[in-house]
């Protein structure tokens, strides 16, 4: 292995490019298996951090409902 060799093995460890090319092959093997992920979030759950998920005050729930009526959209169940 020459240094050319050596720095572009060191760059792209740091950028993670062989976990990429190892996660790829993997879901290249289990396209054989028939066992195919929907999404890439299912298929490489490492890469993709969980989404933040927020929940909605109820005082702004609320004004919503009452904005969304006044404007005549149906919004269908409501738990008020």
């Amino acid at each position: 292995m020459d240094m050319n060799e050596l720095e572009s093995t060191l760059i792209n460890r740091r950028k993670g490019v062989a976990n990429e090319c190892f996660m790829v092959g993997m879901l290249a093997r289990t396209a054989l298996v028939k066992n195919i992920p929907d999404t890439p979030e299912q298929a490489f759950p490492n890469m993709f951090p969980p989404k933040k998920k927020y929940v909605m005050p109820d005082f702004l729930k609320e004004k919503a409902i009452e904005t969304l009526k006044e404007r005549g959209v149906n919004i269908g169940k409501t738990n008020t």
